[in-house]
C-alpha cells in the first residue's frame, strides 16, 4: 500500500461484468458507490473535493466571455443593436456585465420556455427557437436598461437576426475551447 493510500478505504476493483474474478481490459473503479472508467477524471462536485481554481469557476467564466464576445460580434454585425460607451474599458465592462445577464436569462428562463412550448417546438421542427431567442435577446436589453447599461435594441428583427449571429458566434467559440459538450 502507498503512502496516499494509509487511512483511506482501497477502491475495490470489479470488472465491468460485476464479477469479482473476471477482468476486463478497463477495469471499473468504485468510488463512493458509482462505477468511473477514468477516476481521474471525477468531478469535484461527485468526489466531495474542491480545490483552488476548480474547473466549475473557470467554466463560468469561459461562457461569460463567449457571451460577451458574441453579443459584442451582434452589436458590430447588425444594425440597431446598440452600445453607446465613451471608452474602450467601459465597454469591455458593458459587454461582461452582459455576458452575466444573458447568461443568467438563457439559463433561468430558457428551459422553462423550452418545457412549456414543447408543443410548439415540435411543431414547428424548431424554428420557434429562433423567435425565442430573439425574445431572450430582448429581455437581456430589458433587463440592461433597468441595471442602467448602455444597451438598447431597436425592435424585434434586430433581436432577431442579433440572436442568430449570437448562437452562431457562441457555438463557434464553443468549438474552439475545451470542456463539456452542452
Amino acid at each position: 500500500m502507498s503512502r496516499r493510500a494509509v487511512g483511506r478505504a482501497a477502491p475495490s476493483i470489479v470488472s465491468a461484468r460485476g464479477g469479482p474474478g473476471k477482468t476486463r481490459a478497463a477495469p471499473l473503479i468504485r468510488a463512493r458507490g458509482r462505477p468511473s472508467f477514468y477516476p481521474q477524471y471525477r468531478s469535484a462536485a461527485f468526489t466531495g473535493r474542491h480545490e483552488h481554481g476548480s474547473i466549475v469557476g473557470v467554466s463560468i467564466i469561459i461562457r461569460i466571455l463567449v457571451n460577451a464576445a458574441a453579443l459584442a460580434a451582434a452589436v458590430f454585425l447588425i444594425d440597431g443593436l446598440d452600445v453607446d460607451t465613451s471608452s474602450t474599458g467601459e465597454m469591455i465592462i458593458v459587454y461582461l456585465a452582459l455576458g452575466v445577464i444573458f447568461g443568467v436569462v438563457n439559463a433561468v428562463i430558457k428551459p422553462i420556455v423550452k418545457t412549456v412550448g414543447c408543443a410548439f417546438y415540435v411543431l414547428t421542427l424548431g424554428l420557434i427557437s429562433l423567435v425565442v431567442n430573439a425574445l431572450l435577446l430582448l429581455l437581456t436589453a430589458w433587463i440592461a436598461g433597468i441595471v442602467g447599461l448602455p444597451f438598447t435594441i431597436d425592435g424585434f428583427w434586430p433581436a432577431f437576426f442579433g440572436a442568430i449571429v449570437v448562437a452562431i458566434v457562441s457555438w463557434l467559440l464553443s468549438l474552439l475551447l475545451p470542456g463539456d459538450d452542452d
